[in-house]
């Protein structure tokens, strides 16, 4: 929850910046932007713990599909990795045209349009990755419950 629960509030909260007075795109991607350490740190350490659950529940590293929870197991961390792969794209190539739009002193970017292009862009692309881990924290649930 360290790294799910505030992506997907800032998630929601990039999308819904139209519908709040008051909030810029630029200050909700500003304040996203400036979580990134922590988001990285909380992703390293839900990466590390998912993998020291596995080796504690499962004494090794192998991946098996023989009962029905080994099978939950196989499709919650495939879904996590397809996530991880969503970060990587998000934190490198989905910013990064805000990140060059953005300029050093405090206000609104230079070029508004193609921002605010860009952060449509983001809302989607991290709407989607909320949804991965979401998907996650679900299939995760149900195998601890089986």
């Amino acid at each position: 929850m360290l790294y799910a629960g505030p992506l997907v509030a800032f998630a929601v909260l990039i999308c819904l910046v139209p519908r709040i007075p008051g909030l810029s795109l630029h200050a909700a991607v500003r304040s996203y932007r400036a979580w990134g350490p922590g988001l990285g740190l909380s992703l390293g350490a839900c990466i590390l713990g998912g993998l020291w659950g596995h080796w504690q529940d499962t004494g090794g590293f192998q991946w098996s599909i023989d009962t029905l929870a080994d099978r939950w197991a196989v499709a919650t961390h495939a879904v996590f990795v397809v996530a991880w792969v969503s970060n990587i794209v998000l934190e490198i190539w989905t910013l990064e045209p805000l990140r060059r739009l953005d300029p050093d002193a405090p206000g609104p970017p230079a070029d508004s349009p193609a921002y605010l292009a860009a952060g449509r862009h983001l809302c989607r692309h991290m709407a989607i990755h909320a949804v991965l881990l979401l998907g996650v924290a679900v299939l995760e649930l149900s195998r601890r419950s089986l």
